[in-house]
């Protein structure tokens, strides 16, 4: 799997972890990925995780782990996100 395609599913794992954490959270933009590649992702079945490691009101910091079909680790990520709240 090409990496633009990696960071994109990682990105995707730890934006989604902000929806479903954090209640009042409408969008979320990254300011900044920093993607690391441990092996090679091929196509199939992956596993993308995301974790929100501290967010405040306007700022989260974010990782994320990718997984292949045998469950190994290929891909980590940690990111910089703006978070939109409702009402803002």
């Amino acid at each position: 799997i090409q990496g633009g395609f990696v960071t994109a599913m990682l990105d995707a794992a730890m934006s989604h972890a902000c929806f479903g954490c954090i209640e009042d959270v409408v969008g979320v933009s990254s300011l900044e990925i920093k993607t690391s590649y441990l092996a090679v992702s091929r196509a199939g079945k992956c596993t993308a995780e995301g974790y929100i490691v501290r967010a405040g009101h306007k700022t989260a910091f974010l990782e994320g782990r990718l997984y292949s079909s045998s469950g190994e680790l290929t891909a980590t990520a940690s990111s910089v996100a703006k978070l939109l709240r409702r009402g803002s």
